[in-house]
């Protein structure tokens, strides 16, 4: 028994799946770009078993079996025609796998100029064929969502919306967000406009946060860090995990630390800046990093109310007040870089009167909307 490195020089995902690897280091960007942790390039050692009766074997493959009754001079002549057949049906076995419905893979990659990912409409490309699809993010059950084989006529039933409890964040848990992306795209001989297609996220995160029994709440350890966190920043920089982290993952992990007043990871700088390096920050972006720092401070802020008036406590509250203060700054800038007469934060006009909007203030919506204030009574 002799023991050699493995011959698959690719990651060990892209071998487990039994697909092309493009071998860049430290992480394949097929797996990032396919939203896919990459396992490494860290080879296994191959036991080879050279012995008389198996005539050999690497040992990840069953032996051969060599039929007794026949005699030692015709040995030779079956394992030959033996090794043919294998040979053959792998060929065949190969060439059903590529022309069948599940091997018929979409490869999309977002093309240059990148843009944020707040975008509705982005141009992908898919087997060198550009498409224009529109982004969509949706709350729903994934649980109930199964996936199946490629079909041309294929229906999505939702179920209804129903507010999600994001209050039972216990300590020592993480915010897991399941996700499923559907993608729909026209054929490239169909006439439909300039939108070829849609590329939609069904997300609903994992709200069962009860701490378990024997567990103490205040240990994190490595089995509950999240799937996102595990995974990195770096693992964020491409369509479609890119789209996915801030879309989806980052807003809602943001929203719910401010909720639990539970610092979270994602304040740290490597996950402000790592996942931004090819695609470009909007404007909610920028503001999100400054939202991300607010849970720390009222987390302290909780913690220094109920102590008792020390020399300490007014320590820790003056520097409490600089933090403040420095947020405050952060936002203040960030407003600053808004320009409120081309693009206003908000509209007001009266519904009896629509022309009252100038003319010059474009709306944020194709179609104008009127809502009705409960709080007076209709006449």
């Amino acid at each position: 028994m002799v023991g050699v490195p493995g011959k698959y020089k690719g990651c060990e995902t892209c071998r487990a799946r039994r697909v092309k690897c493009d071998n860049q280091r430290p992480k394949c960007k097929r797996c990032i770009d396919g939203g896919r942790e990459c396992a490494g390039y860290e080879r296994e050692r191959v036991f080879i078993m050279a012995t008389v009766d198996d005539a050999g074997r690497c040992s990840s493959h069953p032996p051969r079996h060599v039929s007794s009754s026949a005699s030692s001079s015709k040995k030779g002549k079956s394992v030959t025609p033996e090794r043919k057949k294998g040979k053959s049906t792998s060929s065949e076995a190969k060439k059903s796998k590529s022309t069948s419905p599940e091997g018929d893979v979409m490869e999309l990659a977002a093309i240059e100029p990148l843009a944020p990912a707040w975008d509705d409409l982005l141009f992908v490309e898919n087997k060198g064929v550009t498409y224009l699809v529109q982004m969509a993010v949706l709350q729903a059950n994934v649980q109930s969502i199964g996936k199946g084989k490629k079909k041309d006529n294929a229906k999505v039933a939702l179920t209804p919306y129903a507010p999600s409890g994001l209050y039972f964040l216990k300590k020592g848990r993480e915010l897991e967000v399941t996700a499923h992306s559907l993608v729909s795209l026209s054929s490239p001989d169909e006439d439909n406009g300039s939108l070829n297609g849609t590329f939609t996220f069904l997300f609903d995160h994992n709200s069962s946060f009860l701490q378990e029994a024997g567990q103490p709440t205040w240990e994190l350890n490595q089995d509950k860090l999240s799937r996102v966190r595990k995974a990195g920043p770096e693992s964020y920089q491409y369509f479609p995990a890119h789209h996915y982290f801030v879309r989806v993952y980052r807003q809602t992990a943001v929203m719910l630390a401010l909720i639990n007043k539970k610092t979270t990871f994602l304040s740290e700088e490597a996950w402000c800046t790592t996942p931004w390096e090819y695609h470009p920050k909007s404007v909610l972006d920028f503001l999100l990093d400054t939202l991300v720092l607010l849970p720390g401070v009222f987390s302290r802020a909780d913690l220094i109310t109920p102590k008792q008036a020390t020399l300490a406590r007014r320590l820790e509250a003056q520097e409490l007040l600089y933090d403040c203060l420095a947020v405050e700054s952060q936002l203040d800038g960030w407003y600053a870089t808004l320009n409120p007469a081309s693009d206003p934060a908000y509209w007001a006009a009266n519904s009896a009167d629509p022309s009252a909007l100038p003319a010059s203030q474009p709306l944020p919506f194709a179609d104008a909307f009127s809502f009705r204030d409960t709080r007076r009574p209709s006449r």
